[in-house]
């Protein structure tokens, strides 16, 4: 499962779900006061990739990732500062939450705090951080690379 928090730019939140989509992920959870709202950009770079995802925009983005932590499932943030590398993850076992935060700020505190764990993707070159929606991409793939051809997040 996708969580996505404070994503503010419409071709991010639809380049995200573009790649959910592509990984078969079951499904996408916005907050509903903090995220682009699905409107025609959002569509257009999703690629047409929008209906296949099922999304779910919440007003309690809070609580419902509190009871996804609750129903068993690992929460874990992808955050540029964070220390331990996203390759460092075992992601084999399990399910797991996927939480992408937003452009300028990352995740919000609260929602970072209900994280298991925090990891980055470590980078060269003085890059200090990727585009939200690249992040994302990376870090599924590290998920589904791990759990071995598993279609499910």
């Amino acid at each position: 499962m996708v969580f996505v928090d404070s994503v503010e730019d419409p071709r991010n939140l639809g380049a995200i779900l573009r790649t959910a989509s592509a990984f078969g992920v079951d499904g996408v959870i916005t907050s509903k006061a903090h995220t682009a709202p699905i409107n025609s950009e959002v569509i257009k770079a999703s690629a047409g990739e929008l209906e296949k995802v099922d999304i779910a925009q919440e007003n309690n983005f809070t609580g419902i990732v509190k009871e996804f932590r609750e129903n068993n499932f690992w929460m874990v943030s992808f955050e540029a500062d964070a220390e331990m590398p996203l390759w460092e993850m075992d992601f084999s076992q399990g399910s797991w939450g996927i939480i992408v935060g937003g452009e300028d700020r990352g995740v919000r505190k609260i929602i970072r705090s209900l994280c298991d764990y925090v990891v980055s993707i470590p980078l060269e070159n003085m890059v200090n951080s990727l585009n939200v929606s690249v992040a994302f991409g990376v870090g599924l793939y590290e998920v589904i690379r791990q759990k071995q051809g598993s279609r499910s997040c």
